[in-house]
């Protein structure tokens, strides 16, 4: 069976980065109760026809009385993988409509808590293997505030937190893996050049993996070549898996991608895709003025070096003195990103599940595919320095990381004068 670890997220709408809208009112959290293994999440072998139940306790952990919303959701494949849940509105055809719960609405008082019943019944013509799904806690009114203006513009605080706990249901049958990979091709990230690689869970088991991809030039040149890891891909989704390309970007050309992966029990996944790289791409990617380097030798792009390498070598320098500065003072500090854009792939909460708890974040550096961890006040310290971070959501927006300031230093994303809590949507670990 495979393994899910417990997935406790807060999620949230919001148009604001005052500190102090974070600090009152209600915080709603589950957590399960008597769960099969003494699991923090539930994990259910059942069949079909059959009815299972379980016990929730939902907490107000806030300082202020408010109501939740209680719901089901199913789980799909995040866009790098990792299992993400559908919002209130989306429809439910698996485990999400299998769950019933009798209360929908509750009002708590700070720091009260109640237990709830729920029941999950498998139809009769559900399929073998492994179901996802999960429970949802929503605040059930938005929080406001007073507009308030900043030297990056005016907001509006509208706060409404999710907490989610995972349900599985395990269904007897034959396991079936089989993870299948489609195409390459050019990916739309602004700033660093992506590849989209296609890949669908056509089995019906949980599946992680390790991966690789090799591409050459037209005429058979090795240009990259690098490994990476697949976290939890959810039976029956698909997704376009964004590979940044390390090193110098690849110039306007043809080229072949190669792709293996070895997922579930000794199982591999192959695929030889031709995709090409266009000028409109490029543009697209780098803007007018920053284009990467001609592709040579038949559509190449390897080698060689180009302005935006210098530019990148310039912004590296600027930084060193100030992120040097910072790991001297720290004893056994966690590794930092190197400057230049990078991406926040993975947060730790601690003691709470909201910004001002976000104590440590996992980064990726798209260039280099260099990846580590950090404490929040290093990546404070890293942005007031000059250091780019984002966020890159599902629908491949990306959303640039900012400092918000008040009694602590917290990070919060933000786009087009408008911040929204789309930090906490990343995986937990």
């Amino acid at each position: 069976m495979a393994c899910l670890l417990p997935l406790l997220l807060l999620l949230a709408l919001a148009t604001a980065p005052i500190a102090s809208a974070e600090a009152h009112g209600p915080n709603f959290s589950l957590k399960a109760i008597g769960a099969p293994g003494g699991l923090p999440y539930f994990v259910y072998h059942s069949r079909r026809g059959g009815t299972v139940g379980g016990v929730v306790r939902v907490t107000n952990d806030g300082d202020r009385g408010g109501t939740v919303r209680l719901y089901p959701a199913d789980a799909v494949t995040g866009q790098t993988t990792g299992a993400v849940y559908r919002s209130r509105r989306s429809p439910r055809h698996d485990v999400g409509a299998w769950l019933s719960l009798p209360i929908r609405r509750l009002k708590l008082g700070p720091h009260q808590s109640r237990t709830v019943r729920f029941t999950a019944a498998v139809p009769t013509g559900a399929g073998p293997g492994q179901h996802l799904g999960g429970i949802v806690a929503e605040t059930a009114a938005l929080k406001k505030a007073s507009a308030k203006r900043t030297s990056r513009g005016a907001f509006q605080v509208d706060l409404r937190k999710l907490s989610i706990l995972a349900v599985q249901m395990d269904l007897p049958g034959k396991a079936v893996e089989k993870l299948t990979l489609t195409k390459v091709r050019p990916g739309p990230a602004e700033g660093f050049q992506t590849l989209l690689i296609g890949m669908r869970n056509e089995g019906d088991r949980l599946l992680r993996g390790s991966a690789s991809i090799v591409v050459d030039s037209e005429s058979g040149e090795r240009l990259k070549r690098k490994k990476f890891t697949l976290d939890t891909f959810v039976p029956h989704t698909a997704i376009a898996y964004p590979f940044p390309v390390p090193g110098t970007a690849l110039g306007a050309g043809r080229y072949r991608a190669v792709v293996d992966v070895r997922y579930g029990h000794g199982h591999r996944a192959h695929l030889v895709s031709w995709f090409t790289v266009t000028e409109e791409g490029l543009e697209q990617v780098f803007g007018s003025e920053s284009h990467p380097p001609a592709a040579g030798g038949g559509g190449g792009g390897g080698g060689g070096s180009g302005p935006w390498l210098l530019i990148a070598a310039a912004v590296a320098a600027a930084l060193l003195a100030p992120l040097a500065i910072w790991v001297f003072r720290r004893r056994r500090p966690p590794t930092a990103p190197t400057p230049a854009v990078t991406y926040l792939t993975a947060i730790h909460f601690e003691g709470g599940r909201s910004h001002r708890h976000v104590d440590r974040l996992r980064w990726l550096d798209p260039a280099t595919l260099s990846t580590g961890e950090s404490t929040r006040a290093g990546m404070v310290e890293w942005i007031r320095g000059g250091g780019r971070l984002r966020v890159r959501r599902d629908d491949d927006v990306e959303l640039t990381v900012y400092v918000v300031d008040g009694r602590v230093s917290l990070l919060r994303t933000g786009s087009g004068g408008t911040w929204t809590d789309d930090l906490l949507n990343l995986p937990t670990y």
